[in-house]
């Protein structure tokens, strides 16, 4: 192998095609030849085909001639690059599941040894990981993998950066490139890589951490912050409805003060928030440092589903031990875990379901960016529009501020409940409607 340390860029291969690296791949092809790989065979059909099921990329940027997607490792031979953006999920015990991180590991090491072999790649091969990880994971966990199974020097042969991805699925407003870049690497000459490399796609420029562990512990703060200062406001925000107080009177008083946080109250799901916070105590476990704070948040917050379920229905005449009889109709609208996005892992509106379901209810799931048949698929109650149907329900959760939802007429949101009944609530979850009490005295509205 040649062993020049210039980068040429011929080749980049990104492992994994989510919401991390599937902007990556589509952003590097503009100036590079890249290569995307994901182990789902219906994933790589509908992006070769230019559809993104997650509605976050263009056909046309798909179809582009620098940009190829496959699911097989061969593809990936003579890569002078690898970035690995596999999901990083917990176990059923909450701790870290590594399975994915560490199969994208060994696909890059079986790939760097028949690359030897055939010496198929004119410079060092660079490996960077943006997966969200524990401090220590890259060097302790992934590395070790990529030496076992290629053969080769960690160092010498090849070279192993870490950049934290900081996508925000369904925000128009921070896209990859105008998110700032934390990089680092095993080395300078590393460094000075990564950074030539992603200066070719960003427009708010890098940060350079000191350390491949303090970058990994970047991205777990960040979240873990969002996670505490949210179950913070959760807790008010029921602590205020107890007393009366709307929790939204206060934080729009309380904003004016110019150090002042602005949080706001609702359901924590996805992909990270829920989860980076058992990394972090996972790791800080092992050296003695488990923050009781943090598992206290994710109590907290995974405490609102259920919260919102139960709170909807004392609005119907129930309580803790006379809960609604089975002819209550629930419709929940909306079922990923944030607003305009496709995605369901770890909705909390799992947890409204399943709470009212405990409690006798027959409920019905709409989500207008998630079709039925895959909401039956996870589990929910799917059904299709209700808004052209006539059935009628006894309370209306909106859990989810999609924009479809914010567009629908207060009127037709009214039209959904059964007026025979006399009270029927609307739980707004996320605050979308600009409710007129006066304009509706038998429908009780109810946010958090």
């Amino acid at each position: 192998m040649n062993a020049a340390s210039n980068f040429t860029n011929n080749k980049i291969s990104i492992i994994g095609l989510g919401y991390v690296g599937l902007p990556l791949a589509i952003a590097f092809s503009k100036t590079m030849n890249v290569v995307g790989f994901d182990i789902s065979t219906t994933r790589i059909n509908e992006l070769k085909n230019g559809f993104d099921n997650k509605n976050e990329s263009s056909k046309e940027e798909l179809l582009h001639p620098n940009l190829s997607f496959t699911n097989v490792s061969n593809d990936l031979l003579g890569s002078d690059c690898y970035i690995i953006a596999v999901p990083t999920p917990i176990d059923n015990t909450f701790n870290p599941d590594l399975t994915n991180l560490l199969d994208a590991s060994k696909l890059v090491g079986e790939n760097l040894k028949a690359s030897f072999k055939k010496n198929n790649s004119a410079t060092i091969p660079l490996i960077i990981y943006e997966s969200t990880v524990f401090p220590g994971c890259t060097e302790e966990e992934c590395i070790p993998v990529i030496d076992k199974e290629s053969g080769l020097e960690n160092g010498k042969d090849f070279k192993v950066g870490y950049s934290p991805e900081r996508v925000n699925p369904g925000d128009p407003d921070h896209l990859l490139q105008n998110i700032k870049k934390v990089i680092s690497g095993q080395d300078h000459e590393t460094v000075v890589r990564i950074s030539a490399l992603y200066e070719t796609i960003l427009e708010a420029g890098i940060h350079i951490a000191p350390n491949i562990k303090t970058a990994e512990a970047v991205k777990l703060i960040e979240n873990v912050q969002r996670d505490v200062n949210i179950a913070f406001i959760n807790e008010m925000a029921i602590f205020l409805q107890n007393l009366n107080i709307q929790t939204s009177d206060v934080m729009d008083a309380a904003k004016t003060k110019w150090n002042y946080l602005d949080f706001e109250p609702g359901l924590v799901g996805g992909h990270c928030i829920p989860v980076d916070p058992h990394y972090l105590n996972f790791k800080a476990t092992s050296v003695g440092a488990r923050s009781s704070l943090v598992d206290a948040s994710r109590i907290i917050n995974d405490s609102m589903g259920p919260y919102v379920a139960r709170k909807t229905l004392s609005f119907l005449g129930t309580n803790e031990s006379n809960y609604a009889p089975a002819s209550y109709e629930i419709l929940i609208l909306g079922a990923t875990f944030k607003g305009n996005v496709t995605d369901l892992r770890n909705s909390s509106v799992i947890k409204i379901v399943e709470e009212l379901e405990k409690l006798n209810c027959r409920v019905s799931v709409f989500d207008p960016l998630v079709e039925k048949k895959m909401l039956n698929e996870s589990g929910l109650p799917g059904i299709n529009d209700p808004f052209l149907d006539d059935k009628k329900y006894n309370a209306v959760i909106i859990a989810v501020s999609h924009d479809f939802f914010k567009n629908v007429p207060l009127e037709s949101y009214v039209q959904l409940l059964d007026a025979k009944i006399g009270t029927s609530v609307i739980t707004d979850v996320k605050r979308i409607l600009n409710w007129k009490k006066d304009g509706f005295p038998d429908v009780t509205y109810w946010t958090l």
